[in-house]
């Protein structure tokens, strides 16, 4: 401040009866993280203390919310500018407040569509028989080069969530609305994204009905026994392209990972768990129980692979004749890729790597020269798993008519608990 205006400000404080320790007195008093200096006739606040002063300012209710509290520190944070104190235009008019610019974390358009895309197929309806279907004839598929086992991808595990949350109902802030008034965020978005080494988790959520993406990654760790296997969720997340901590998403969300049947979770030590247990409880989705023996559990590039043991010779058998049905059928060319929609330029593309897929598997079949390899049948499966549900449900069809197999139908209700 200028030396003019010093010689004006300290004897209009003074007439009002404050000095500068007055002030500092008061404010102290009221436990707010602001220092005066009336040398600069200004107040002084440290960045990292903004999300204090928020908090400080708001209704006893609002700011005794663990979670409201966490998402303050979130987006106050010391490495962002999403949120400022200062002076602001409103109406025309010069005004002391608090700017929250959330355009830094906005999702673009691109991105947007992507997230939307992956949210609608996780939000379609959870059909127990489409379900048992594709796993029961991907398992054939896969037992025909390797171990038995079932895969379950991405999308799996995200219409799992989105199921068990009811379309993630209450996942907002406040919880529960008066009529006309909206939440102050709210969660429109679970994803889940395996790799070998990593869970990455992705929250997509309004801010005042801007979309951004709160990512967190976890570490896999698998037992030696491949009995089970622990991902650590990082202490750290993503907020746009800012990094901070991740107690916001932890507290906002660890309800619903703590209800999930595909996982375990604990909120103690942030891990999520997939174990011989939960994946045993998932096989039963039509029943009470399953006649396999779960032996391992592997976490691959998206999704995770259950691999199975059968003691029921009977069931061996049963498996082994719907085998050599869909051994058959892969050896012909059953395929009709005019009854597939392609109308999405994506899904074009998937029909015509499944027929180059299963050109190159038939070709094999038919030489006995060559032999199928793992790599064979992972490929045919993931272009399945690929498909929308319409296309996945046109192919499954194709080759259960295809192979007239009795066995293959009886397995849709022997795997999985009927």
């Amino acid at each position: 401040m200028s030396g003019f205006g010093k010689m004006i400000a300290q004897p209009i404080l003074s007439a009002i009866g404050f000095t500068e320790t007055e002030i500092n007195e008061k404010i102290s008093e009221k436990e707010l993280p602001l220092t005066f200096d009336m040398d600069n006739f200004a107040f002084e606040l440290k960045k990292e203390e903004l999300g204090e002063l928020v908090l400080k300012l708001m209704n006893e209710e609002d700011s005794s919310s663990a979670l409201l509290s966490e998402f303050i520190k979130a987006i106050t944070s010391s490495e962002n500018d999403l949120l400022n104190l200062g002076l602001f235009d409103v109406d025309e008019l010069r005004h002391l407040g608090i700017e929250l610019n959330l355009e830094a974390i906005k999702t673009s358009a691109g991105e947007s569509a992507l997230l939307a895309a992956k949210i609608d197929e996780a939000s379609q309806p959870f059909d127990v028989e489409s379900f048992v279907t594709n796993k029961t004839q991907t398992f054939i598929i896969n037992s025909l080069a390797s171990e038995m086992k079932f895969t379950f991808v991405n999308s799996d595990f995200n219409r799992i969530i989105y199921d068990q949350t009811s379309g993630y109902e209450g996942l907002q802030y406040p919880d529960t609305l008066e009529e006309g008034e909206v939440p102050i965020f709210k969660a429109t978005g679970i994803l889940l994204e395996f790799t070998t080494s990593e869970l990455v988790l992705k929250l997509v959520i309004e801010i005042n009905g801007i979309e951004t993406v709160i990512q967190i990654t976890g570490d896999v760790e698998t037992t030696e026994n491949e009995e089970e296997v622990n991902i650590v969720l990082r202490d750290e997340m993503s907020l746009g392209d800012i990094a901070v901590s991740s107690s916001f998403l932890l507290e906002f969300i660890g309800d619903s990972l703590e209800s999930m049947e595909a996982m375990d979770y604990d909120k103690e030590t942030h891990t999520l768990k997939l174990s011989v247990a939960t994946f045993t409880d998932l096989m039963g989705v039509g029943g009470p129980s399953t006649p396999l023996t779960i032996e391992k559990i592997r976490v691959i590039n998206g999704g995770v692979e259950i691999f199975v043991e059968v003691d029921d010779p009977s069931l061996s058998t049963i498996i082994s004749d719907a085998k050599d049905a869909i051994n058959s059928i892969l050896e012909s060319d059953f395929l009709d890729s005019s009854a597939f929609d392609v109308s999405d330029p994506a899904q074009e593309e998937l029909i015509e790597e499944l027929e180059e897929v299963l050109s190159s598997i038939a070709d094999i079949l038919s030489d006995p020269e060559q032999e199928l390899t793992p790599e064979d049948t992972a490929a045919l499966v993931e272009v399945i798993n690929n498909l929308n549900s319409e296309n996945q449900e046109q192919l499954l069809e194709q080759i259960a008519n295809g192979s007239a197999s009795q066995d293959l139908e009886d397995l849709y209700d022997l795997l999985f608990g009927n």
